[in-house]
């Protein structure tokens, strides 16, 4: 199977704007909000029993605990709230001097909102469970986790990258 293509460059096409004079992109790669994953799945599943019962169905009601737990870390570590409920995909941009959350469109990839900018020096950790497809980030020792598009083994090497860049 051919290597998948590194998504940096495109990223970083996408986020120049934002960049700060002389700043460049070191590693850019998508990554979307705890529980993207498992409610798009469970979307498909409603629509397939929905459609083959031909019955109205849902599937689960009451809020999403990897939700709530977004919310809360995002607010703590300084992400307004309208745009921590809001946001769902998301580029994540390793510049020479800081770290980018980036709303994107889902579809076209187009970079929408600037969520959060860090000094890269306060990104200590940087830690991709394949499992559970995520990566946790810690912020000056808080946690904000983040899931991965896909399942870790499908995704390009600069995934793997990210705490190697993000290291002390």
């Amino acid at each position: 199977m051919a290597a998948k293509a590194d998504p940096t460059g495109r990223i970083a096409r996408a986020v120049r704007g934002l960049l700060e004079p002389g700043e460049d992109v070191v590693l850019a790669v998508k990554v979307q909000r705890p529980g993207t994953h498992s409610a798009q799945l469970e979307g498909a599943a409603t629509g397939a029993i929905s459609g083959a019962t031909d019955t109205p169905y849902a599937a689960r009601g009451g809020t999403d605990p990897d939700h709530a737990r977004w919310l809360e870390q995002a607010v703590s570590l300084g992400i307004a709230p309208e745009a921590a409920q809001r946001v769902i995909h998301l580029f994540l941009v390793i510049t020479s001097s800081r770290v980018l959350l980036v709303r994107r469109s889902r579809l076209m990839g187009r970079a929408q909102e600037l969520i959060a900018a860090w000094p890269r020096t306060s990104l200590r950790a940087s830690k991709i469970t394949a499992a559970s497809h995520t990566v946790q980030l810690e912020v000056d020792g808080a946690p904000l986790h983040l899931e991965l598009p896909k399942a870790a083994k499908h995704l390009p090497a600069a995934y793997r990258e990210i705490a190697g860049h993000l290291a002390g």
